[in-house]
């Protein structure tokens, strides 16, 4: 009996370590993925027609950063596959302007952190993906609402 108690002490222990590196590390690329977009409107995007998105999704990166790492445990598996979408649409958004138009803006292959942006954006998904499933799979994903 000991045995599985030990066990089940260090599981949890290792399930509360990894949580936090994953809450850390998808917080680090929201804040990322915040800065390239403010980064970017500063440097000469608050002049095209995509501008204001991009202050938006700057604002919504840090939002979802403070969230990652301030949310109870309770609410954290709705909170990184929001966070998660957020980046996915971010990343999706980029692709647009890229191969169609995205509010009339077409964006060059050529642009400034295109490269960063992909890696972060496709990083911070993937980051905060596997946080949601992991605590979904432990808690479920409506254990926040009253009565749960």
């Amino acid at each position: 009996m000991a045995t599985s108690n030990t066990v089940g002490t260090s599981t949890d222990r290792a399930n509360i370590v990894v949580t936090w590196i994953l809450r850390i590390a998808g917080a680090a690329l929201l804040v990322g993925m915040a800065y390239i977009h403010y980064h970017l409107y500063v440097t000469g995007y608050h002049l095209t027609a995509v501008g204001p998105a991009f202050i938006v999704n700057a604002v919504l990166g840090i939002i979802a950063a403070i969230a990652v790492l301030a949310m109870p445990y309770k609410m954290l598996g709705i909170t990184a596959a929001a966070s998660a979408l957020l980046e996915l649409g971010t990343f999706l958004a980029l692709l647009i302007s890229i191969y169609g138009s995205l509010f009339g803006y077409k964006e060059s292959t050529s642009a400034p952190l295109l490269k960063t942006t992909y890696i972060v954006e496709i990083a911070g998904a993937i980051v905060l993906a596997v946080l949601a499933v992991m605590v979904i799979r432990r808690h479920g994903l409506w254990r926040w609402l009253p009565g749960r």
